[in-house]
């Protein structure tokens, strides 16, 4: 089962079957390409995740709020964070706690991240961690990172970071930030990121839109995967796949498909979506997507 969120076109749908090419999509929540702050619509969602369980979690950008929903597309709950993180962006379900981090731009200006329960009840929040100096950045991607309580943070023209939950979460630490030169942990040098990952197998992938790299904690520096670079004219999305386990899901926007590869970058199945179902999707305007 797949969910995905467009942004411009403010709805997350569901589909059902992978059997057949282009695959159908049934179900939605939102109204297409109508905005709103109800419990019925989204404005410009981004992010997504889920958690075992089958609950899908959905960054409702400019409504300022996470929404909770179950396999059915039915509304299960919401948290309003204008006073935590401002407009969230990316969400990581992090399966050995049963916790939620979800991290956004508060005031306009700065880089936050929260922690919440899977009921969607606020645990600790960080301070302000990154001033990037320009209006177009946006965190892209949350991870669990390499050191013990630490976790990534990707974004459009924010560049990769490192920092540690510390015991008092307001004092959360900014161990690296990566802009055209970095220190330990190297991760790479570039500005632009689309997703970053932990994956199951210990390594981090990092999607920078144009190919898919791989650092681990024995070698820091992300390098490409075989022949990431030409799959795709653009990445943009990677999650770990559920079925087969330990996979991963690229988004290419060009070729409007959901690409599913083993770990080592080798191919294993295409996955479309058409405009022609029950909901209507833009392709070029997905934001995020889930597997279930």
């Amino acid at each position: 089962m797949f969910f995905i969120t467009q942004r411009t076109n403010r709805h997350v749908a569901k589909r059902l079957s992978t059997a057949s090419s282009p695959a159908v999509i049934y179900g939605q929540f939102g109204v297409f390409k109508v905005k709103g702050s109800d419990n019925t619509h989204l404005s410009n969602p981004w992010g997504m995740a889920n958690d075992y369980s089958g609950f899908v979690y959905i960054c409702d950008s400019e409504n300022q709020r996470i929404v909770k929903l179950n396999s059915s597309m039915a509304l299960v709950s919401q948290y309003d964070t204008r006073s935590t993180i401002g407009q969230p962006c990316a969400i990581l379900y992090d399966g050995g706690t049963n916790n939620i981090y979800v991290t956004g731009i508060y005031n306009n200006a700065y880089i936050r991240i929260e922690r919440l329960t899977s009921s969607l009840a606020s645990v600790r929040v960080s301070g302000n961690l990154n001033a990037p100096g320009t209006m177009w950045f946006r965190p892209t991607g949350i991870s669990r990172g390499f050191a013990t309580d630490s976790l990534l943070v990707a974004g459009s023209n924010l560049g990769l970071f490192q920092t540690i939950e510390t015991t008092s979460f307001s004092s959360f630490t900014t161990q690296n930030i990566v802009g055209e030169t970095t220190t330990w942990p190297k991760l790479f040098t570039t500005t632009a990121y689309n997703a970053v990952i932990k994956h199951t197998n210990g390594s981090v992938y990092v999607n920078n839109g144009q190919q898919i790299l791989r650092a681990t904690n024995t070698s820091p520096t992300l390098t490409n995967i075989g022949d990431s670079n030409l799959i795709g004219s653009t990445i943009t999305g990677l999650k770990e796949g559920t079925y087969p386990s330990g996979s991963l899901l690229l988004y290419m926007n060009k070729e409007q498909k959901v690409v599913r590869y083993n770990a080592n970058m080798n191919f294993l199945e295409d996955i479309y979506w058409t405009t022609g179902s029950t909901v209507a999707l833009d392709a070029y305007d997905v934001a995020d997507f889930a597997e279930v």
